[in-house]
């Protein structure tokens, strides 16, 4: 417990994220989604630390796809495996999450860190892919706030968090359309975090609210 209480108290981007890695394996789902909202705003991340960090909560979103439904995490389904193979080839904290979660599923699947660690590319997340998965406009936002996504079978959603890290809206994107648009004349003006699951792929978008 003392451990965790230093952890909140450091306020550092490792730390947080130590912590946040705590309250989603603990079941502690509701400070898991506060804390880990909060930390784009915490923190000034460069363009290679952002990306690590869309691709960690990228497993994060996968592996509680499972377990929120019961599935026990060493036992997690073949195609969720093969997801985590690739994630864990990458020598950075979405890599080694993956390779220990492997590693309780029996699978031995080492990430190449002869790179020294270096930034590496995701084929699952990218800025190209982002804008053919989904869009959010307009920013700065009014009154509504349009989103354009592909209709798929999957359960995908979107949230929508304050700065305080706060859940203002929670959507499921309906699977018979792929244009929704979300009501935000009663949020207060400021800057809001979009944390979206669509396709398989999640990822992270900073809208301005505007009146």
């Amino acid at each position: 417990m003392f451990y965790i209480l230093w952890l909140a108290l450091i306020e550092t981007y490792p730390a947080d994220l130590r912590l946040a890695r705590h309250y989603f394996f603990t079941g502690n789902y509701a400070a898991f989604d506060t804390l880990w909202s909060q930390i784009p705003f915490k923190y000034e991340l460069d363009e290679g630390t952002e990306d690590e960090f869309e691709r960690l909560g990228a497993v994060y979103d996968t592996l509680r796809a499972h377990l929120s439904t019961g599935t026990e995490l060493e036992k997690l389904p073949d195609p969720t495996l093969e997801v985590l193979k690739t994630w864990a080839s990458n020598c950075d904290e979405p890599g080694f999450l993956s390779e220990v979660i492997l590693w309780r599923n029996g699978v031995q699947h080492n990430p190449d860190c002869s790179g020294g660690g270096s930034r590496p590319a995701s084929t699952f997340i990218t800025s190209d892919g982002k804008q053919e998965i989904l869009k959010i406009y307009p920013n700065p936002a009014n009154n509504l706030l349009h989103v354009e996504y592909s209709a798929t079978g999957h359960s995908d959603w979107l949230r929508i968090f304050d700065l305080q890290g706060g859940l203002q809206k929670e959507i499921t994107l309906p699977i018979s359309n792929n244009i929704l648009s979300i009501p935000i004349g009663d949020f207060n003006n400021g800057l809001y975090l979009l944390h979206w699951f669509c396709n398989g792929i999640s990822g992270y978008k900073k809208v301005v609210v505007l009146h």
